[in-house]
């Protein structure tokens, strides 16, 4: 059904099975796929979300892993310590 329409301005304007070139309130393209501000809010929102998380992931391993090492060197530091009195090398 394309009321008149060309072949190709029918297909412009298909949104969704609609002839109408209102049908949708988006943009349309020669497709006939609409992107509404929801959809691009949408994707945006799921992006922000993926990238936040990655980077809360990338920090808490940066975190964990200079956690550790300070622990790390704060042991090796504290068991070759050369101010260390002789009663603490006799404890257990």
């Amino acid at each position: 059904m394309t009321f008149g329409l060309s072949r190709q301005a029918s297909r412009r304007w298909m949104v969704w099975g609609s002839t109408s070139p209102h049908a949708a309130g988006g943009i349309r393209s020669d497709r006939g796929t609409v992107i509404t501000l929801t959809s691009v809010l949408v994707a945006l929102l799921a992006a922000f979300t993926v990238c936040a998380l990655i980077g809360l992931s990338v920090w808490l391993l940066v975190l964990f892993g200079v956690l550790t090492g300070l622990h790390s060197v704060a042991w090796l530091s504290e068991r070759t310590s050369a101010w260390r009195l002789p009663a603490d090398a006799d404890a257990p």
